[in-house]
């Protein structure tokens, strides 16, 4: 062998270790520091700053146990690897504060009851082991202690939301704070049964109370009125109080009944009457656009899902960017709303109005004779559209209601500064409406958050929640597309076509 050979042969040798070696030297230095690359426009894998901020100001341990089956199919085996990496972050941001314990309750029947103790709840999964599948036990829950107080995720079987419920428990566990959420219902409605889901999620992170018309208003620090019909003007006083008091409500109004089949008609409801009294006015009417959603009906034993007007659709750019709750929203569906006003006096300070989600320019109403008929409904004349606030914020010192100086002559004549939110109508949060339309959801309990608990935790949740419609094309621009489908691909093969035959004749010639 050539002494040239060789001495590049050893200095191939030597270069190759020493990239090796420098390789293992960064990844020895870089380890423990948490370097993910996060492309999803929505950084759905990245720690939220308010998840970052809350862990930053952690004054003491928190103790994370994971209640997690070693034996679970491929998918769930993907979640605990998912859950794991989350948890590490948590981890690492906590600066110590935060200890995480991996358990396996149905390795010792002690740890399993100790996990049914602190309310994890195993769940039956399908496992296939020896060529048959298997229903087995598993658990997949998580518990927070911090001190004495603890929190828990039952079931953690979707990681979509999981950084909103960690970071909820850690919140919740560390400050020691239980909100009470009342929920006042007209005798109509029910709490299980017309808002299911809206129950659900509220119970996860507020002790909920149902409240009838009639009863006092005590022992809340967030009031939800929900519905027209069936309130009196006792009830309107009893909210007022509430007000008077420096309460935050939540109105979720519905001026306009709706019936079936496909009928509706006003109600006449002292909330009405209370909310203008405010500064706020709810007309009687029902908003249409040209932005909506799909509705299936029925004719006779025939169904058909048809572009809605009345199920008005907000997108990203109906909402108010400057507002919390709904500056990371991009879809709501609103279905039968009546529009929003603002009736107060404009040159007094004491309260302001602020529009958290409104329609197109292309939307009209419809007052009076309500046509809910799908394949009656005209477009108005274009002097007839406009945008419409469907959804609105009123923060500041609102004017005492209620005459009745019996009872409220200790109140003064002007709340303290407070919130009030409105919507025309309370169907988007119905359990028909929330399992169709997912992101009403987020948008009820952002404004419940943002009302009752805290700021950050709106951040958290609303930044998975995406809507990419296609942007509608003008005439001209589906031609286009048309023209270039049937024509221009067939034409250009065909040139592409002869110039290669007449590449192939003169190669021919030569």
């Amino acid at each position: 062998m050539k002494p040239k050979t060789r001495s590049l042969r050893q200095t191939s040798w030597v270069l190759g270790l020493l990239f090796v070696g420098i390789v293992i030297l960064i990844n020895g230095l870089i380890w423990r520091v948490p370097l993910r690359v996060d492309l999803t426009q929505e950084k759905l894998y990245t720690l939220s700053p308010a998840t970052k901020r809350i862990l930053k100001n952690l004054d003491d341990l928190v103790t994370v146990r994971v209640y997690f089956s070693s034996k679970l199919p491929p998918n769930l085996l993907v979640l605990r690897d998912e859950i794991r990496d989350l948890l590490d972050e948590y981890r690492t941001y906590a600066r110590g504060n935060l200890q995480v314990e991996w358990i396996d309750p149905l390795k010792d029947p002690q740890v399993e009851r100790e996990a049914r103790r602190l309310g994890i709840v195993p769940v039956q999964v399908n496992v296939l082991e020896k060529d048959k599948v298997e229903v087995v036990k598993a658990y997949m829950g998580m518990v927070f202690l911090y001190g004495d107080r603890k929190e828990t995720i039952p079931v953690a079987s979707d990681v979509s939301n999981l950084e909103y419920e960690i970071t909820a428990a850690i919140l919740k566990v560390t400050s020691g704070i239980q909100k009470t959420v009342g929920i006042l219902l007209p005798e109509d409605l029910s709490l299980d049964r017309d808002f299911y889901e809206v129950r659900t999620e509220l119970g996860k992170q507020y002790t909920l109370r149902t409240l009838k018309p009639g009863q006092k208003i005590s022992g809340v620090d967030l009031l939800i009125v929900v519905g027209g019909e069936g309130f009196t003007r006792q009830d309107a006083e009893n909210i007022d109080r509430f007000v008077q008091q420096g309460g935050n409500v939540l109105f979720l109004v519905d001026p306009v009944k709706i019936e079936e089949p496909l009928t509706a008609r006003v109600n006449q409801s002292p909330l009405l009457d209370l909310l203008k009294h405010y500064g706020i006015q709810v007309n009687n009417d029902l908003v249409l656009d040209v932005s909506n959603e799909i509705a299936p009906f029925a004719r006779g034993f025939v169904r058909f899902f048809v572009p809605y007007p009345y199920w008005v659709k907000i997108t990203k750019r109906g909402f108010n960017p400057q507002l919390p709750p709904v500056r990371q929203l991009e879809s709501l569906v609103m279905p039968w709303t009546s529009s929003l006003e603002f009736v107060g006096d404009t040159t007094d300070t004491l309260v302001h109005f602020e529009y958290l989600a409104r329609t197109t320019d292309k939307a009209w109403h419809s007052t009076g004779f309500f046509n809910l008929d799908p394949q009656s409904l005209r477009p108005p004349r274009p002097e007839a559209r406009r945008s419409f606030v469907v959804a609105a914020l009123a923060t500041g010192r609102f004017p005492r209601y209620s005459a009745d100086t019996t009872q409220t002559d200790t109140l003064p004549s002007y709340s303290p500064k407070t919130h009030l939110v409105v919507t025309g109508t309370s169907r988007f949060a119905q359990t028909t409406f929330v399992q169709s339309f997912p992101e009403n959801l987020t948008f009820f309990m952002n404004l419940v958050d943002y009302l009752g608990l805290s700021e950050d935790l709106i951040e958290i949740r609303s930044k998975g929640v995406t809507d990419r419609p296609l942007k509608p094309l003008t005439e001209a621009q589906k031609n286009l597309f048309k023209f270039f489908n049937i024509y221009a691909i067939p034409a250009i093969l065909v040139i592409v076509g002869l110039v290669v035959l007449v590449r192939r004749k003169r190669e021919e010639k030569e």
